[in-house]
């Protein structure tokens, strides 16, 4: 079992608290330790949700399922507000995963996804090795 920890809206008191859930790691999913993510007007927007703050983020690997292999603990990883979808639905293949019936993500589904630690599907995880490949990788360069 992982402990996640992130920050939520609370309409009874009309500030943010902290909310901690503790989730198992599934075979093709990765713990990520956040490091940095986007605070943008979707959260506004979705704060009403109970869904934590923060998406789009940057972190470091601290755990990985048994059935991946391209990721490692202590590898720097990027990652979406969608945190996965089938992959083979007609919707996904057309590149619209957002609208595929078992889409998961951001303040949908994944609340507990947020500002500290969050778990993603390994799929939808983009290595970092640097800041430059970074932008190449973004580029297509």
């Amino acid at each position: 079992m992982h402990r996640l920890t992130t920050f939520c809206w609370d309409p009874a008191t009309q500030g943010f608290k902290q909310k901690t859930t503790e989730k198992e790691l599934g075979v093709n999913d990765v713990l990520i330790g956040t490091t940095h993510s986007g605070l943008c007007f979707t959260d506004v927007h979705a704060k009403g949700k109970g869904c934590g703050l923060g998406h789009e983020g940057v972190g470091i690997v601290r755990d990985v399922g048994e059935a991946v292999t391209h990721l490692k603990i202590g590898d720097r990883v990027g990652w979406g507000w969608l945190n996965s979808s089938c992959g083979h639905c007609k919707t996904c293949v057309s590149g619209y995963r957002q609208y595929c019936s078992e889409a998961r993500g951001f303040a949908f589904s994944d609340l507990d996804q947020g500002l500290s630690v969050t778990i993603v599907l390994s799929i939808r995880l983009l290595r970092i090795s640097s800041p430059k490949t970074f932008r190449q990788s973004m580029l297509g360069r």
